[in-house]
């Protein structure tokens, strides 16, 4: 089975975002890798458009059998098309952080100009028989689902998709000898670009909880998991909670405070489990020995970027906020619509947070529970 992974995406139609491999994308060349090899055997090709030396030097280095080096074309999507159609690779990789919206955006385009279905930000991928199987985000945010879908297929994984080799100078001094494939793509500048910047994300809001603002709360959820092009054919079976996901590459995060008594800090250890999120506390929560100073953020704890950072009973220190600033949509649940972490939040709930707490996991067990 072929694999292509995109290692570079620049060009006119790049806009304002730039799709460019460091350390960190090393885990796309990882999961080709490993994708052929369960499939029996094929063809990893690197691509990258619009320069991208580099990039394929290291993706060589780090197994890549094949790179190639796509010119011309006003259209970068387009010009990648061309390039995998030529290639005939049954699977196309790409990596993916949870609040880097531009890559993900390319990879819808391109699925669109493949014709081909897609698995967004995808934590495992693996072959079964003519399919690929896949966990990825739940269409309603409410943890993960198993997907399977025949390929060929377009797939963004994220970090925690492979374990990535470790990068040796001999690796790197063979990779300068290789052969770098040159395809230059005709011009596709003509055709409709889509705006890499969209919609904007974040929409603040302030609502006063009347028993009902959970459901606010799971509707955001939502409109964060979506970029997915349905399979042909995709049988979707909801993963099993993990008991205690790390704050370091996690897509959401629950963070509680010492707004909340005991029967409510366990309320959202709870949540944090059903919805797969990691757990997170504040310097109080810390400081009263309820969290290790592992599952601090902020200052002096860690600096996190999850997809979706939502907040109970934290008031929002100064030191809190600035762990959290690289966060795509922040929710808050506070008591005082006065708050700190109140005026940072895309959406901000003012009521009773355990009542709030306490009608999300019913509503989550209860997702979790239907067929």
């Amino acid at each position: 089975m072929d694999v292509a992974v995109i290692v570079r995406l620049l060009g006119a139609a790049a806009g304002p975002g730039r799709w460019v491999m460091d350390e960190r994308d090393d885990v796309g060349i990882a999961v080709a890798r490993q994708l052929r090899d369960q499939a029996g055997g094929g063809v990893v090709t690197a691509i990258a458009v619009g320069g991208g030396g580099l990039e394929l030097r290291r993706a060589l280095a780090l197994g890549a059998d094949r790179a190639v080096m796509v010119e011309g074309g006003g259209d970068d999507a387009g010009a990648v098309a061309a390039s995998v159609l030529g290639g005939r690779a049954e699977v196309v990789v790409a990596v993916v952080e949870w609040t880097d919206a531009a890559p993900a955006r390319r990879a819808e385009r391109l699925a669109e100009r493949l014709g081909r279905p897609l698995v967004s930000f995808a934590s495992s991928v693996g072959v079964d028989g003519s399919s690929m199987v896949a966990v990825r985000p739940a269409d309603d945010g409410i943890g993960d689902v198993e997907v399977r879908c025949p390929r060929p297929v377009v797939v963004t994984v994220t970090a925690a998709a492979a374990a990535v080799p470790t990068l040796t100078y001999a690796a790197l001094k063979s990779s300068r000898e290789a052969v770098v494939e040159r395809l230059v793509s005709p011009d596709t500048a003509s055709r409709p670009v889509v705006n890499d910047q969209g919609a904007p994300l974040r929409r603040r809001e302030l609502v006063h909880d009347d028993g009902q603002a959970h459901r606010r709360i799971l509707e955001r959820l939502r409109e964060v998991s979506g970029g997915h092009r349905p399979c042909a054919v995709q049988v979707g079976r909801r993963v099993d909670p993990v008991p205690e996901r790390a704050l370091a590459g996690a897509r959401i995060i629950v963070a509680a405070g010492r707004g909340l008594d005991d029967t409510g800090f366990a309320t959202t250890q709870e949540l944090a489990r059903l919805i797969g999120a990691a757990l997170a506390g504040t310097g109080p929560t810390v400081d009263a020995a309820l969290l290790p100073a592992s599952r601090l953020v902020g200052q002096s704890g860690t600096t996190v970027a999850p997809a979706v950072y939502l907040a109970v009973g934290v008031s929002g220190a100064g030191q809190h906020l600035a762990g959290l600033s690289g966060a795509g949509l922040i929710m808050a649940v506070n008591h005082d619509p006065a708050a700190p972490i109140m005026a940072a939040a895309d959406l901000a709930v003012a009521g009773d947070a355990q009542a709030v707490l306490s009608h999300l996991v019913q509503a989550v067990t209860s997702i979790r529970h239907s067929p």
